[in-house]
């Protein structure tokens, strides 16, 4: 059976309802044996690695250091350790024009998008995205801009009818 992926990342702004929604997402996608890919942070992030993690389900965290929110742990991904780190600099840089006046830490928090949109070694892309998303220039804005350049399935929870268009795109890849 073919391995599939969905990107769960969003900001701690969600509200709780949308960070409930996030964590039974997850929850039902482990179940099925999908593979998340997150970035760690709170908020979204955390709901969705909640959910994977509450019948052991298989992840990928990627953070942007070692020090993160000091949740380190050995499975986690810290980007900037990552051989392919700067190729993935490289592919954020178009979707952020402000990009040379980042701090590294910012820019890292970025990074961290490409590479859970992409994998590990930027080459096994991610089935599908999940994240909400009422603001252009923060990082799931430009998570949904590099998922639709990619031609992967992007969703956005802050419209209507996402999670109706995410479940028929789920009922496809996986044939269920």
């Amino acid at each position: 059976m073919k391995e599939l992926i969905y990107v769960g990342i969003g900001p701690q702004t969600a509200g709780e309802a949308v960070i409930e929604m996030s964590k039974a997402f997850a929850t039902a996608m482990a179940e099925m044996k999908w593979t998340l890919r997150s970035g760690g942070a709170e908020g979204m992030d955390e709901a969705f690695e909640a959910g994977c993690d509450s019948i052991q389900g298989t992840k990928e965290i990627f953070i942007p250091d070692a020090g993160f929110r000091k949740r380190y742990n050995p499975t986690d991904k810290v980007v900037h350790t990552l051989d392919k780190h700067l190729n993935a600099i490289q592919q954020a840089k178009p979707f952020f024009p402000t990009w040379d006046k980042l701090g590294t830490t910012t820019q890292m928090f970025l990074v961290r998008n490409v590479f859970a949109l992409f994998g590990e070694k930027l080459n096994k892309p991610a089935n599908l995205v999940v994240t909400w998303n009422q603001y252009e220039g923060t990082g799931s804005f430009q998570l949904l801009q590099m998922a639709k350049t990619a031609g992967i399935p992007a969703f956005n929870l802050a419209e209507p009818g996402q999670m109706e268009a995410i479940e028929e795109t789920v009922y496809r890849l996986t044939g269920d």
